[in-house]
């Protein structure tokens, strides 16, 4: 989709943003982003890992979705 004004695509499209970084929550990004701890914790849980120091990421997609990194995966 293509737009036209760049005050409106900076406002309809978003970047991605870390909400968790190497085991610890980014609580500025959680709170810029509306999204709650247990959001974030239940991504790392999803992906295999059981508490929020077992992952080394979790990332904020631009389609809403969180991308997570686990420690030891590859």
């Amino acid at each position: 989709m293509s737009v036209r004004w760049k005050g409106f695509a900076k406002l309809v499209r978003s970047e991605p943003s870390l909400l968790i970084r190497n085991g610890e929550f980014c609580d500025s990004a959680l709170r810029a982003e509306r999204v709650t701890r247990d959001e974030a914790l239940g991504a790392v849980r999803s992906a295999g890992g059981r508490q929020v120091e077992d992952a080394t990421f979790v990332i904020l997609e631009s389609d809403g979705t969180m991308s997570v990194g686990l420690k030891g995966a590859r």
